[in-house]
């Protein structure tokens, strides 16, 4: 006779919930059996969006004529696009201050605007916007400058860091 025993919060053995408690595993399992390439690929929430927009190509060339004129009055330094006031990755004062970077960001905050506008413009049902929105926010924020070693201003040395100076502190 075997003991089984289960861990706390766990179903008991023999419950009928064993199905349910794999399908995270099955799913990770059918993931890496599939390979990247099919998060990748466009999903079907994706092509309705690009179906909605091609049939509304005044709309969507309004939007992109709206971010080309945009990037036109950044170049030329009269934009008044700004990062909102409480958000830390525009925080470090290079990002305002050093003209290139500033118009780095204005560009970022254009083109994130704009995919918003073409999304709303789609008019997906709720489920594909939330779908898209989320698609859309992940992938600007992937590009934001801020996460671009290229792009990012400098950093203080480490012997002027918090932890630095505690250190030396310390000794």
């Amino acid at each position: 006779m075997t003991s089984q025993t289960a861990l706390p919060g766990a179903a008991p053995p023999g419950d009928g919930d064993t199905a349910d408690q794999a399908a995270p595993l099955d799913a990770l399992l059918a993931d890496a059996a599939l390979g990247t390439f099919r998060r990748l690929t466009p999903d079907a929430s994706a092509v309705k969006l690009a179906a909605a927009l091609a049939r509304r190509p005044h709309t969507t060339g309004r939007r992109l004529s709206s971010l080309a004129a945009e990037l036109v009055r950044i170049g030329a330094g009269t934009s008044t696009l700004a990062p909102a006031r409480g958000d830390r990755r525009f925080a470090d004062p290079a990002w305002t201050g050093n003209t290139v970077l500033h118009r780095i960001v204005q560009s970022y905050l254009a083109a994130g605007q704009t995919a918003d506008q073409l999304i709303r413009d789609a008019r997906l049902g709720p489920r594909d916007e939330r779908r898209v929105r989320f698609g859309a926010w992940n992938l600007i924020q992937a590009v934001s400058p801020s996460n671009l070693p290229l792009v990012n201003p400098p950093r203080p040395r480490p012997s002027s860091t918090p932890a630095a100076s505690a250190w030396r502190a310390a000794a």
